[in-house]
């Protein structure tokens, strides 16, 4: 993610949130891909929303991801994600509807993703949203109650 941020051509800035062993070496990257002043690496956060609310983007092209809850909570805020081809979560997205797919080991694709989500990500929010929310509490519940009635 960061080697394509640095080769994208938007203008950005990267929040990186979360914990992970390797922070110093992502900061270290960062600095050596000459995009340092562009990154903060804000660590675990007890509140994730003020996150979203300001990104155009959510970008989690890992290479192992089963389905990760961070996913929805983008697209619940009109967020367009990048997700990983292996990601659990792929099989939800709609390239260009949702954000894209990609192969997280393809620099040259995700640069080509952001690309276009620096540009057309914002019509997208619509159908994030809509997305998201057959995800639900309430969804989630109904369809568990179904499933509940007819075996029984």
């Amino acid at each position: 993610t960061l080697a394509a941020a640095a080769r994208c051509g938007l203008d950005f800035e990267l929040i990186v949130v979360g914990k992970d062993k390797q922070l110093d070496s992502f900061r270290s990257a960062a600095q050596a891909l000459g995009i340092g002043q562009r990154c903060r690496f804000v660590g675990p956060q007890a509140d994730v929303l003020p996150y979203y609310a300001v990104a155009d983007i959510f970008a989690l092209p890992s290479f192992f991801e089963t389905f990760g809850l961070v996913y929805l909570e983008a697209l619940a805020m009109g967020v367009p994600v990048l997700v990983s081809k292996a990601a659990g979560a792929a099989e939800l997205i709609e390239d260009g509807r949702h954000g894209y797919r990609v192969d997280p080991g393809d620099v040259e694709d995700i640069v080509a993703r952001l690309q276009q989500l620096g540009h057309s990500g914002p019509a997208m929010a619509g159908d994030c949203i809509a997305l998201a929310q057959h995800f639900s509490r309430e969804a989630m519940a109904a369809r568990l109650t179904e499933v509940l009635a007819g075996l029984a």
